[in-house]
């Protein structure tokens, strides 16, 4: 049998508990304070407009006549509202690392941002993903379409030299930088959920079904998900960078 866990260890586990969710609830009334909420309020408010836009443009009504309103075409209305609030965040992070001497943590951030940026305007996952079942790089029989399978090794790869990279800077970063960077990988594994678990979950849906009401369920899943994830994390970034330029005005 498993030995009960010791009073000293409950009381230890109930005691990292509680400082998390001191922590957590300090951030909530900060971000209050910092009208962070606003912001995200008023970051959030286009999506359910981008979405609907979407099946007015299929429907061929009024003036959602442009392809770019089709969520999932390229250079899209909504993919590029995604675009400049990642870059917002790239930019307000390298202001961080320039201005406020936070080194490593900002720079490093802002680095794995702009390479999702990269990554998603210049589909770089896909083509890679192509490249590798041109190449027979991709086995088969796994139950998922070839793309997506090489779309996922290619991303596997883009993570893999992510994590070693934060891990490194976590790992030399103070309490105060390790705690924004736990919420930036928490933002960011929500983003990748949306942006590769579910996309390649749309590529299956597509595969086994050819119900429209699914594949558009699905649609505005992915794309009002990673949306709400990159305006998130925008939020957070600029709720940073206000702290740390109130810190500075009060050192």
């Amino acid at each position: 049998m498993t030995a009960a866990p010791s009073l000293h260890a409950r009381d230890g586990e109930r005691t990292s508990n509680a400082t998390l969710r001191d922590r957590v609830s300090t951030t909530w009334r900060r971000g209050r304070g910092s009208r962070a909420l606003p912001l995200l309020a008023a970051l959030l408010l286009p999506i359910p407009f981008l979405l609907v836009a979407h099946q007015l443009y299929f429907w061929d009504i009024g003036p959602f006549d442009s392809p770019r309103w089709a969520v999932n075409s390229d250079r899209s209305f909504i993919e590029i509202f995604g675009y400049l609030q990642l870059a917002a965040a790239v930019v307000l992070l390298l202001l961080l690392w320039a201005r406020h001497r936070r080194g490593l943590f900002a720079g490093s951030w802002a680095v794995v941002l702009a390479v999702v940026v990269l990554d998603d305007s210049l589909r770089l996952h896909e083509r890679g993903g192509a490249a590798l079942v041109d190449r027979g790089a991709v086995p088969s029989g796994l139950g998922l379409p070839a793309q997506a399978l090489g779309e996922l090794a290619v991303w596997a790869a883009l993570g893999v030299a992510i994590v070693i990279l934060l891990a490194l800077v976590y790992r030399a970063s103070d309490p105060a930088d390790r705690f924004d960077s736990r919420w930036l990988a928490g933002l960011m594994l929500l983003l990748v959920f949306f942006g590769v678990g579910v996309d390649v979950a749309h590529e299956v849906v597509e595969e086994l079904t050819d119900n429209s009401v699914v594949d558009l369920l699905v649609t505005f899943v992915e794309a009002g998900g990673e949306l709400a994830a990159m305006s998130t994390l925008l939020v957070f970034v600029v709720h940073m960078s206000r702290r740390s330029t109130s810190r500075s005005s009060t050192s």
